[in-house]
């Protein structure tokens, strides 16, 4: 029991967190970029018809089945059919299919951030010269 709690602590907040991610990701696989930087990077948020956002969002199923665990209900659900057991085996799931893809889709937002930081410093000093 107290694995499960330590388990789903983490996962909430973790939820709650990469929510905001994947409102970020969802933007960047929807555009359709002309530059071969930016499309390299969407590519690296495809695994197959699968999206790094829908990923994230079945993270948040997750958290929010853990979220039942505030309810009073849920303490007699649970006696009855182990959904912590299942709860835990579901994230477990996810971590192994779409956990280890995280970091990367990490650095894809990294890398359009610093394009964009770029593109605005442009845009807003465009008389600067450039030097390679």
């Amino acid at each position: 029991m107290k694995f499960t709690s330590l388990v789903f602590r983490d996962t909430e907040n973790a939820a709650t967190e990469l929510e905001r991610y994947r409102i970020l990701l969802n933007y960047i696989e929807s555009e359709n970029y002309q530059a071969r930087l930016l499309k390299d990077g969407q590519k690296k948020l495809f695994r197959g018809k699968q999206t790094a956002s829908k990923q994230i969002e079945n993270l948040s199923k997750i958290g929010e089945l853990i979220n039942l665990r505030y309810s009073v209900v849920y303490l007699f659900i649970n006696a009855l059919t182990f959904c912590d057991f299942y709860i835990v085996w579901r994230l477990d799931k996810w971590k192994i299919q779409s956990g280890i893809y995280l970091e990367n889709w990490f650095r894809v937002i990294g890398q359009f951030e610093a394009l964009n930081s770029l593109a605005l410093l442009a845009h807003d000093n465009q008389d600067w010269i450039y030097q390679r």
